[in-house]
């Protein structure tokens, strides 16, 4: 054989053997699929169903090539919606990559923790998948375009700048899929989009908005006592025109929130207000008592409720402030 034959021999070789394994390598590398979110309006924040609804372009850039093995337009998925409406679909390919696009309106789920309502913040998250692409795509968020639309009101609310990131999601199961045999689990490429919402002024707008009522409800009580203790008809509608307001105001105020099982802020400052209410009721019935006998010592006890009362009112206040924010109860909490 001459040294042209064996040239062309070791040549043949070389592609039989390296050319196939480089395609195998190749078809087995993850594709890189660009993702970006720009939200464009978020309304419709239910407290009591634990829900948001989020308008958003959603889009996707990834090689041209792998078009026929993959299509996240189709098989993307937002795992924490309630219900997901996708419209205005839109596809280009060009030299070599595939932009795809779609204006999506989703309901998101979300577990609200308001134990510090009206001083709350909240982080909205909105979670892609595509379990159709396992093991096939690399997700890479599309930082520099994704936004939250500057202007955007959301009543009530002041949203913050958006994030977004790529993460994964490892199930604890093979979901069933042969080829993760012996695996731990599967392992879901995802998309974290997330902003927070504030509340102007750090709530403290809303507190006095809300919580007016109850304060005024506390100072009749009090100002019960200024009446002579003679007078317990006067006395005892004033106390029950408190009580029934301050149950009113916590009525309202339950019916916007969700359900808690932990005592919020809310609920301990209602509390509160039904203790001193009450405790001003029983000064009213036992100083009228002790009038009919000794006047002199009702008037004094009395009066040393009118100014004792107030003073462990708002001392209860501050505690209860601290406790919740662990700052002195003129200061307010950071928002």
């Amino acid at each position: 054989m001459g040294a042209f034959q064996k040239i062309l021999l070791v040549a043949v070789l070389c592609t039989l053997f390296l050319f196939p394994a480089s395609v195998s390598a190749q078809s087995l590398a993850p594709v890189t699929v660009n993702v970006g979110v720009h939200v464009v309006d978020v309304y419709e924040i239910d407290f009591p169903n634990n829900q948001v609804t989020v308008d958003f372009f959603l889009w996707f850039i990834y090689p041209a090539q792998v078009a026929g093995t993959i299509n996240p337009l189709e098989t993307f998925e937002i795992v924490n919606a309630k219900e997901v409406e996708v419209t205005r679909e839109y596809t280009r390919v060009e030299a070599d990559l595939v932009y795809q696009r779609a204006f999506v309106k989703a309901v998101i789920k979300k577990n609200w923790t308001v134990i510090d309502f009206p001083f709350d913040e909240h982080t909205i998250r909105i979670f892609l998948e595509d379990d159709a692409s396992l093991g096939n795509v690399v997700y890479v968020p599309d930082v520099a375009n994704s936004h939250i639309e500057s202007g955007l009101r959301i009543p009530g609310w002041n949203p913050q700048p958006l994030k977004i990131e790529a993460t994964s999601k490892t199930w604890e199961s093979t979901l069933g899929d042969p080829a993760l045999q012996g695996q731990r689990g599967a392992t879901i490429p995802r998309i974290l989009v997330s902003f927070m919402v504030e509340r102007p002024n750090g709530g403290r707008d809303l507190f006095f908005k809300i919580f007016s009522a109850v304060l005024v409800s506390v100072a009749i009580s009090f100002f019960s006592l200024l009446v002579s203790p003679e007078e317990l008809e006067v006395r005892a509608s004033l106390s029950i025109g408190s009580l029934f307001a301050a149950v009113g105001s916590q009525f309202v105020v339950s019916g916007i929130l969700p359900e808690s099982s932990v005592p919020t802020l809310v609920d301990n400052l209602h509390v509160v207000a039904y203790v001193f209410i009450t405790l001003a009721a029983l000064v009213a019935v036992l100083t009228h008592g002790v009038n009919k006998t000794r006047p002199a010592t009702a008037r004094f006890w009395n009066n040393l409720a009118l100014v004792v009362l107030p003073v462990l009112f708002f001392i209860a206040l501050a505690v209860l402030w601290s406790t919740y924010f662990g700052a002195g109860f003129f200061t307010p909490p950071t928002a």
